[in-house]
């Protein structure tokens, strides 16, 4: 058994920043934002 590792790193980046997120008041609000603004439900 060879303990070595085969495995070579080529290149580490960070992850794309995320733009702010909204506060919404209610959760009818939420639902409504993501089926029709996000388009994700």
């Amino acid at each position: 058994i060879n303990p070595s590792s085969r495995l070579t790193i080529i290149k580490v980046d960070e992850p794309a920043r995320r733009k702010a997120g909204i506060i919404v008041p209610d959760i009818n609000t939420l639902l409504d934002k993501l089926k029709n603004e996000e388009k994700v439900i």
